[in-house]
């Protein structure tokens, strides 16, 4: 230890302090260092070890380590217990049950404040079905002002196969055609014109308008609408308070063509070139709402009161082959929840004098 004592000294001129030995470098570098004590006492032999001289840069040249004297020295007095890894370190880095349940408290907070704004961007499929449904009605009144004339949206009638009149006098066409119209059902549509500027008296010209199209997924317009019948096929209730619920619309079948009642119109299907099945049946009867060359509601349903299209929230399954194609099948309509067309209703409404048409759904007042 007193030998020790001779030749640890300080390092003023780079500013650090510890047990940094002043040394006599050997002039061989391949064979190591030697420590010599610059105030060793007689009989003391010098300290021989390479491992406690940073060596020169013509030592690193030679494949010599990076290290220092300092190093070495501080090495030698370092806890173990302050080791990267030690148990003292894994204890540091880990957390309390108190922070632990302070995180898991702000994930809740901002997951409840961000679930309403989450919710807004779920896609409102009733909201894009009736958006269609009142730009397809618009654009029939449009065309019907423009052309001049009655202008009719039919709809595919459901289970139009098992009519008596089906397939009579139709060409390969024609079947074809009414075979791509097995996934339409309730939800395809179409514009038609039975007469045009500059047709001779009594000889019309029928017209498709368009090709065909469809209603977009999840929702369908409530089957009831599709029936014939002069009576209300059903009603939409709202809330009274303090007593039962009231009316709020009175819902009417959509008009029927290719009927026998002499004002019911005549239009060909599936396509405007089909011959005639007969002359009471021509056609197959199909649903439909009219517009005049006004641009005013042409019908009967409602008793004057306009047109109701009740827009129901679902998904319509149509019978399908095992190929994946449309085949002649009942569809079915499934409500999702049940009952939300009369519960929590959404109608399209058509005023009778301008024939103008704009969603009605229920509020909360």
């Amino acid at each position: 230890q007193g030998s020790l004592s001779n030749w640890v000294a300080e390092r003023p001129e780079d500013g650090r302090r510890g047990l940094q030995p002043t040394v006599a470098r050997s002039a061989n570098p391949r064979r190591g260092a030697t420590l010599e004590p610059r105030h060793a006492s007689a009989g003391h032999a010098p300290l021989r070890d390479a491992g406690m001289i940073r060596p020169q840069p013509w030592a690193e040249a030679h494949g010599y380590p990076r290290w220092s004297r300092r190093d070495k020295t501080e090495n030698a007095f370092r806890d173990p217990c302050n080791e990267p890894g030690s148990a003292r370190q894994r204890i540091g880095r880990a957390f309390t049950l108190i922070e632990l349940l302070v995180v898991i408290a702000i994930i809740g907070l901002v997951a409840g404040l961000a679930a309403p704004v989450l919710h807004n961007f779920r896609p409102n499929y009733t909201a894009s079905l009736t958006q269609q449904l009142l730009t397809d009605l618009a654009r029939a009144r449009q065309l019907a002002i423009s052309q001049h004339t009655t202008v009719y949206m039919i709809f595919v009638p459901t289970n139009f196969w098992m009519d008596p009149v089906y397939g009579v006098n139709w060409t390969a066409t024609d079947r074809l055609q009414a075979s791509n119209l097995l996934d339409k059902q309730a939800i395809g549509y179409n514009f038609v014109s039975l007469h045009t500027m500059g047709d001779q008296p009594g000889r019309p010209t029928v017209h498709y308008l368009s090709s065909w199209k469809t209603l977009p997924e999840g929702g369908f317009i409530y089957p009831a609408k599709f029936v014939p019948s002069s009576l209300p096929v059903m009603n939409i209730y709202t809330n009274n308070l303090g007593g039962p619920p009231q009316v709020a619309f009175q819902v009417y079948g959509f008009d029927i063509a290719n009927t026998i009642n002499p004002k019911s119109p005549v239009i060909p299907f599936p396509m405007e070139n089909t011959l005639k099945a007969g002359f009471r049946s021509p056609y197959i009867p199909l649903p439909y709402i009219a517009f005049d060359y006004m641009g005013r509601l042409v019908s009967n349903q409602g008793q004057g009161q306009g047109g109701i299209i009740p827009i129901s929230r679902g998904s319509v399954i149509f019978a399908r082959d095992p190929n994946k194609r449309p085949r002649q099948g009942v569809p079915s309509f499934n409500e999702q929840p049940v009952g939300n067309v009369t519960n929590g209703y959404n109608v399209v409404y058509v005023d009778t004098i301008t024939g103008r048409a704009r969603a009605l759904q229920q509020e909360v007042r």
